[in-house]
């Protein structure tokens, strides 16, 4: 009996580790991609993942965390392989198989994620650039700053895009993270500094999309769905006039001057 025992462990053992984070059958594809960007306009707010309870809610995310743990949420829920970081992390590790919980196990690959991964990889490997007027829910906006080693990163979820052109963005911060705090949401956003990073950082930074996991490993540069527009569009226009053609391009309306004025003081009271 003992010997059977004894077998019967280590065969349940053996199976616990061959467990993925979860199991999936089909890529996260740029058609897929769709399902998610209407997901984070319908479902997704600043309490998404406290209002999910335990273990969801004891997570400390910062700005990139926030877009690796919804995509992370959306592809298990739909049975998709994520594949981050040119595709050398991915849901099917075993790295977390000694925990049997399915909930726990996300968590902790979530938090593995938030660990290894931020702003620069998420803007140098994991999502590529679309052009201006093709911006849609669940696309990111991210910025870089600064010099000499001394650099302030930022990272944008856009939830919505208003009738106006402006964004109902989605965000964290290193303070908020630090103290456990949700998502903040700002409901009429203009963006403020323009992508025009030089060097390696040069087309790598603001309006960008999730990577579809079937060409995580490829770079960017190769990737057809790649548009650069942006970034000569910023050096050549300038800040100012580079957001005013942002605006423009996702304008769905023709403001009056009240609604300019209402909007603007909306934006300073948010």
């Amino acid at each position: 009996m003992k010997q059977f025992i004894t077998i019967l462990t280590f065969a349940l053992l053996a199976q616990t580790g061959r467990a993925a984070v979860w199991n999936s059958n089909q890529e996260f594809t740029n058609n897929w991609y769709q399902a998610y960007s209407n997901w984070v306009a319908t479902n997704v707010g600043p309490n998404f993942f406290k209002d999910l309870g335990a273990p969801f809610s004891s997570l400390r995310i910062d700005c990139a965390d926030a877009h690796y743990a919804l995509l992370a949420y959306f592809a298990r829920a739909n049975g998709l392989t994520l594949r981050i970081s040119n595709g050398n992390t991915t849901n099917l590790t075993t790295r977390f198989d000694n925990i049997s919980n399915p909930n726990q196990r996300l968590v902790a690959f979530i938090n593995y994620m938030s660990a290894n991964f931020g702003t620069e990889s998420l803007s140098h490997r994991d999502t590529y650039p679309v052009a201006i007027n093709q911006v849609r829910p669940g696309d990111l906006f991210m910025y870089k700053v600064g010099s000499n080693g001394n650099y302030t990163r930022h990272t944008y979820i856009i939830k919505n895009i208003n009738p106006d052109g402006t964004f109902d963005v989605l965000y964290s911060t290193q303070a908020r993270m630090a103290q456990g705090l949700p998502l903040r949401r700002n409901q009429a956003y203009m963006f403020s500094k323009a992508p025009v990073n030089t060097g390696v950082d040069r087309n790598h930074w603001g309006f960008r999309r999730a990577k579809p996991s079937d060409y995580a490993h490829v770079s960017q540069e190769n990737l057809s769905l790649s548009d650069f527009s942006q970034y000569s569009m910023a050096f050549e226009l300038g800040k100012y006039a580079f957001f005013q053609e942002v605006r423009r391009a996702n304008q769905s309306i023709q403001e009056s001057p009240n609604m300019i004025i209402t909007r603007n003081f909306n934006a300073v009271c948010g």
